[in-house]
């Protein structure tokens, strides 16, 4: 597909002032959207990709934050929306060229820059791992508005692979692709209950805890914004790519895929300290078999009675009782215990679960401080589109929830 874009966008001459670079992607994924970013970045622009399923006034909202003062869209028009001067984000540095929006699963999202070096580096080190050449056959399930979905993308373009890029995640086109000849995608662990792995060679699972029983064929993957996706391939880290780990047990990455900074309006902020590390905020470890294991993010730990306890364990066996569909871990302040364990679940059909029960499956596996001291039920659990769990906004809908209902849950 050749993209024709207006003569105006390629000859303003604002476009090429060396502070006024950003321009805001407002396009649904397809080609297009690649090629769009293309040629922004061969006009010596930067790329900020939005999430095409925000509401206008999101989107607005957004752009505004970004300090974006041009928004393309779909039909290649180029919109000026003259935002205040103090207002406009500068981007003196050439080797700038994307900005991407963090999930912002604990707080407010942040901005990540990379640069054009950074962008090479965590591309090249994915293909290499993943042995992709131009004979594979990818599926784009993910927005581009996310690495994860970008990076789907940007690495099939860069070896010339084939792309079916998906306007939704539809379980029977996926599978229908698999079936004339896609062998490469990238998913959730949402989506994996749903679809059936075995037919590709590749199957990249990240954006939250992976599932147990994956196939053979699947890859996790542990990686961030700040480093356009997954640097950790089952637990081993691609090319290039340095961990530390702090007595505190906060991993540290060090590598030329990490972004050069943060921004928002108070400023900009280093990635990376003096010494080159990017200190994750997620803690985890080595196993005997020299793989990396994620414990979670240090702002998810509950200390109750003095123990630390992480919600994800205890998500997990919760999540096998044939009556639950979702459920998350919070700590909910509390005068005698510091923080009390609650556990806030989904019901999958009619039929309520047995708590009982599932406290039994929790004791036989946790230790007896990890068992919920309170269960509420929730209509959904409130989740990223990468289907992570937005922490922050668990104690509210806690709050929100037992308001509504006159009181806790059940308390055990």
């Amino acid at each position: 597909m050749l993209l024709v874009i207006d003569r105006d966008f390629l000859s303003d001459p604002i476009l090429y002032n060396v502070t006024t670079r950003l321009v805001a992607l407002d396009i649904e994924p397809s080609d297009l959207f690649v090629e769009a970013l293309e040629k922004i970045w061969e006009l010596g622009l930067v790329g900020a990709p939005l999430d095409h399923r925000l509401s206008k006034a999101q989107k607005l909202d957004l752009v505004g934050k970004l300090g974006a003062n041009y928004i393309m869209t779909s039909d290649l028009k180029l919109t000026e929306l003259a935002l205040p001067k103090s207002q406009v984000r500068e981007f003196p540095d050439r080797a700038d060229c994307l900005v991407m929006t963090t999930s912002g699963t604990t707080g407010s999202p942040k901005f990540v820059v990379h640069q054009a070096s950074s962008l090479e580096s965590a591309l090249s080190s994915s293909i290499r791992r993943l042995a992709m050449t131009s004979d594979d056959w990818s599926i784009a399930t993910l927005p581009f508005g996310h690495v994860g979905g970008l990076g789907v993308a940007l690495r099939s373009r860069k070896t010339r692979a084939r792309l079916s890029i998906l306007s939704s995640f539809d379980p029977a086109e996926i599978d229908d692709l698999a079936k004339a000849g896609a062998n490469v995608i990238s998913v959730v662990p949402t989506m994996v209950p749903r679809l059936s792995l075995e037919p590709f060679r590749v199957v990249l699972v990240g954006g939250a805890n992976p599932p147990s029983g994956l196939p053979k064929n699947a890859v996790t993957t542990y990686g961030m914004t700040e480093t356009l996706g997954g640097v950790f391939y089952d637990g081993i880290p691609l090319e290039d790519v340095e961990l530390s780990i702090t007595p505190t047990t906060e991993l540290l990455i060090r590598g030329p895929m990490v972004a050069g900074y943060y921004y928002s309006e108070a400023g900009t902020q280093p990635i990376a300290d003096d010494d080159g590390w990017f200190h994750t905020g997620d803690l985890g470890q080595v196993s005997s078999e020299g793989t990396l294991e994620i414990i979670g993010r240090a702002s998810e730990m509950i200390v109750s009675g003095g123990e630390n306890i992480w919600p994800s364990p205890i998500e997990e066996i919760i999540r096998q009782d044939d009556h639950i569909l979702d459920c998350c871990v919070v700590g909910i302040l509390d005068d005698y215990w510091g923080e009390r364990v609650v556990a806030m679940y989904v019901p999958f059909d009619l039929h309520a679960p047995n708590l009982d029960d599932i406290l039994n499956a929790l004791a036989d596996r946790l230790p007896k401080w990890c068992l919920p001291k309170e269960f509420i039920q929730i209509d959904s659990v409130p989740r990223t589109s990468l289907g992570k769990i937005q922490r922050g906004q668990l104690r509210e809908l806690y709050s929100k929830v037992t308001s509504e209902k006159g009181g806790p849950g059940k308390s055990f």
